[in-house]
């Protein structure tokens, strides 16, 4: 029978691979990840693979594997084929960069006791992975998984929110069971990106869950975005009071009415570090008395 023999519809079994092919280790790849090459003994010639051909090619039909169609072999690589949250994180970095890879890296600067930098981490990118328009489309898809998709319980009220609400915020979420079937990994992957700055972050986080859910990975993550975004527009502030005159170290008195247990309201001041600066409150627009 002929090995590209018709099955149900259009599938054909894939024809197999040679006995003489043989997949070898290549040197690592710009961004540190693993490349393979495949030696064609017969013209004596190696040709460099990819991470998806060599995902391909090691569940490819031969007759220790048995005949797959097209169809098998892409659900093969699909069940089999894990990731790790920091490629999670480099695959949302991608999409905010307009589809180009970025190099991951650990160290972003090393610097002696008195503050002299050492080391600085230069991003660099790598080749285009998806178009500038697929990387639009899949972020705008993103926010609305946070609005109003998988992860809109996490971040109900965001909106609201003194930090999260000068956000543009992404994400996507997902579970899997592991092999033995004790543990739910709940994952998140998604971004923040301050609307009136620069700032922007990519976000990856997986959660092991045992009989009971706990706290799942999209809310870690928006205590993350939180608490990252939160420092950044705290230092804005003290650079904004460094320049009009003020210490930053000393904090910009202020007061805050709001109703009290009772009804009746209830006023609390900044707490203050050294002698207490006179200004204008952020957060009421008054003058502190």
């Amino acid at each position: 029978m002929d090995q590209a023999m018709m099955m149900s519809g259009d599938e054909r079994f894939l024809p197999f691979l040679r006995d003489d092919l043989h997949l070898l280790p290549g040197p690592p790849a710009e961004s540190g990840a693993p490349s393979w090459s495949i030696h064609d003994q017969v013209r004596n010639t190696f040709f460099r693979l990819g991470w998806l051909e060599f995902e391909l090619l090691v569940r490819w039909s031969t007759p220790k594997n048995g005949q797959v169609t097209a169809a098998q072999l892409a659900e093969r690589v699909n069940r089999e084929t894990t990731i790790s949250p920091l490629h999670g994180a480099v695959i949302v970095a991608s999409l905010l960069n307009g589809g180009r890879m970025v190099v991951p890296s650990v160290v972003d600067r090393i610097s002696d006791p008195s503050g002299r930098v050492l080391y600085r981490h230069e991003a660099s990118k790598m080749d285009q992975a998806v178009a500038q328009a697929t990387s639009r489309a899949l972020t705008d898809m993103m926010t609305a998984t946070i609005s109003r998709g998988t992860a809109r319980k996490a971040f109900r009220g965001y909106r609201k929110d003194k930090v999260l609400s000068r956000l543009t915020i992404g994400g996507k979420t997902g579970s899997i069971y592991n092999k033995e079937g004790n543990a739910r990994f709940d994952w998140f992957v998604g971004f923040a990106e301050d609307r009136d700055g620069k700032e922007r972050i990519a976000v990856s986080v997986v959660v092991a869950h045992e009989e009971y859910i706990g706290i799942r990975a999209s809310q870690y993550a928006r205590m993350l975005m939180r608490k990252h975004f939160g420092a950044i527009f705290e230092r804005s502030k003290d650079e904004c009071r460094s320049k009009n005159g003020a210490t930053p170290k000393h904090r910009v008195s202020y007061v805050l009415e709001r109703p009290g247990l009772f009804g009746q309201r209830r006023r609390d001041s900044g707490q203050l570090r050294g002698r207490p600066t006179a200004g204008r409150s952020a957060a009421t627009g008054r003058y502190p008395r």
